[in-house]
């Protein structure tokens, strides 16, 4: 009991300097990166019946203080014509 009562002023001085430290501000670039690696299995170019996901899309937005990305499927036509892609996802960070 006494090595726990010992070490407890130790370990508020690690829990103030910790709650001092200021949080790591996320950037529009680095949160559109780590979307794109999370949804790289989706966004692999494919057929799809007479559609072709050729990539896909991506859209940040900071709301109150928190980014979300919004990824839709890129798709084209067989002409090569871009037709409208759906939601393949939405990250929040």
């Amino acid at each position: 009991m006494r090595s726990v009562l010992a070490a407890l002023p130790l370990l508020l001085v690690i829990i103030a300097a910790c709650a001092s430290q200021a949080p790591q501000e996320a950037t529009k670039s680095k949160v559109l990166a780590a979307a794109k690696q999370m949804s790289a299995s989706d966004c692999r170019p494919h057929d799809e019946g007479n559609i072709r996901l050729v990539g896909c899309d991506y859209l940040a937005t900071l709301l109150n203080d928190k980014w979300s990305v919004l990824v839709t499927g890129a798709y084209v036509d067989s002409g090569g014509k871009r037709v409208h892609g759906n939601a393949i996802g939405v990250y929040y960070f």
